[in-house]
């Protein structure tokens, strides 16, 4: 291999590919990345065998050639030249030759034979997505992903497949985020029909997910998902491929979980109320939060209090249709689906001091985000 290419791009990708590599002592290759060139672009590939990456570049090639090489070295390397806009790139039988204008490195070489092959697909995508709104997606869904994978399903993110839109959720069984994202015709690809009518849905990892927050940048504008037996392929619009391992497992009926009719109905404003939250906690080291809703009064009253610190209490003026309630919840929970709602009322629809209550935003369209949050029973 002989080739130039741009510095700050290159930098870009190996740090992409980087954090996908493994850590596998009986397979030390997963921690390399592989080069090669590919008609007139460099090729870097990693994967964990859980997720893969594939990025292209363009470059001068004066020979093509196949290398792989540790990725933690070169991500180092590459990432501390500063002042220059090309680099070379040159191997040899043992070597990777680095040669900038000051300065020759070389970096041994891994043989590349065991090098897992990435999966790749010739289906035409399934659906897209706008880069700003994927991203706004995941941050929501966030919240209530599983950290424990004694449920392997809630680990990941639930896609169910309508005529007109996707629903997407995430749970870790003591709260639940639905997402509905419209899509148009020209946002689904032609086995977008097949999958409908088979009633599929999928579970993505949400581990997934993040890569792809990781890498979307002001560039990208738009994602295209295709599916592949176990596998989903993400394309990015600046020349990546992400691929990942579908989550097998059936997801819960949460539909059956979501109330639809509600006592009472109180709209107030976000920041406030977050901030009510946040001065409870202080005096508060059970993670219980109580929340009286006067209608009368058009109040919102929130009580914390701990014996040997002290009390607070926070009344909140809201528009409240409805029931009188008085209820407990898990102050963490509360705080975090109050905290990803992008507008600034906020909108809590409750049933009773028993039943889940839904967080939405004031500027919601067709349901686009619930937060469903169960109460603590006194």
């Amino acid at each position: 291999m002989n080739i130039t290419t741009n510095l700050e791009k290159l930098k870009k990708v190996i740090s992409l590919a980087e954090k996908i590599t493994g850590k596998n002592n009986d397979l030390p290759i997963l921690s390399s990345l592989l080069l090669e060139t590919e008609k007139g672009l460099l090729k870097i590939s990693a994967t964990n065998l859980e997720l893969g990456i594939i990025l292209k570049i363009g470059a001068k090639i004066e020979k093509n050639g196949k290398i792989a090489v540790p990725a933690k070295i070169i991500n180092n390397f590459i990432n501390n030249f500063n002042f220059i806009n090309k680099i070379q790139l040159k191997s040899d039988e043992k070597f990777l030759n680095i040669s900038s204008n000051n300065n020759k490195t070389k970096i041994k070489i891994i043989s590349n034979d065991d090098f897992p092959i990435i999966p790749q697909t010739k289906k035409e995508f399934l659906f897209k997505i706008k880069a700003d709104i994927l991203r706004e997606i995941i941050n929501k869904l966030n919240i209530s992903v599983s950290n424990q994978d004694t449920r392997l399903e809630f680990t990941g993110v639930n896609i169910i497949f309508k005529d007109n839109y996707l629903e997407l959720a995430s749970t870790d069984s003591f709260r639940l985020s639905k997402i509905i994202i419209d899509l148009n015709n020209k946002e689904k690809g032609s086995n977008y029909k097949e999958i409908i009518e088979k009633k599929e849905t999928l579970i993505i990892p949400f581990n997934t997910l993040l890569e792809i927050n990781r890498i979307i940048d002001n560039n990208c504008k738009e994602i295209e998902f295709i599916t592949d037996q176990n596998q989903i392929f993400i394309k990015f619009d600046n020349d990546i491929l992400l691929t990942s391992r579908l989550i097998n497992g059936k997801y819960p009926d949460y539909s059956q979980i979501i109330p639809q009719k509600f006592n009472t109905k109180v709209n107030i404003d976000k920041n406030s109320l977050l901030q009510a939250i946040r001065l409870a906690l202080v005096f508060n080291n059970k993670g219980e939060l109580n929340l009286k809703i006067d209608n009368k009064k058009n109040q919102l009253i929130i009580n914390s209090q701990e014996q040997e610190i002290g009390e607070n209490k926070t009344i909140l003026e809201a528009d409240i249709q409805g029931d009188n309630q008085d209820i407990v919840f898990n102050s963490k929970y509360l705080l975090d689906g109050i905290s990803v709602v992008d507008s600034d009322i906020v909108n809590l629809k409750i049933i009773d001091s028993d039943k889940p209550i839904i967080i939405t935003e004031s500027n919601n369209k067709k349901n686009n985000f619930e937060y469903i949050l169960m109460p603590i029973k006194k």
